[in-house]
């Protein structure tokens, strides 16, 4: 689900879901033209999924450079890994809703 819009997709990409769809768009917003994309590279360092718009970029590794570094100093801490619990953390920030996203 979409934190900022409320939308819902399927673990397919298919949007299944509008906040209050009917109210905001009425009979006006056709579902099927408005599934999620397929990202042209994700790669994973470390577990953590990253994703490239541009299929041409250079690799992550490569991207990252030094800052494998410092993500192998937070993710390798434990021989058990590293295991998100509950929420996302969250900040308020005063700025362009773009800066978060």
């Amino acid at each position: 689900r979409c934190p900022y819009h409320g939308w819902t997709y399927s673990n397919r990409g298919k949007l299944v879901g509008v906040t209050a769809g009917k109210e905001a768009y009425g009979n006006k917003l056709n579902k099927t033209d408005l599934g999620l994309l397929a990202i042209p590279r994700l790669e994973v360092y470390k577990g953590l999924i990253f994703g490239c718009l541009d299929p041409q970029a250079q690799t992550l590794e490569n991207y990252l450079g030094d800052m494998r570094f410092y993500i192998d100093l937070f993710v390798d801490r434990s021989d058990e890994g590293l295991q998100v619990v509950g929420a996302p953390q969250r900040w308020v920030v005063n700025a362009n809703w773009k800066l978060g996203a």
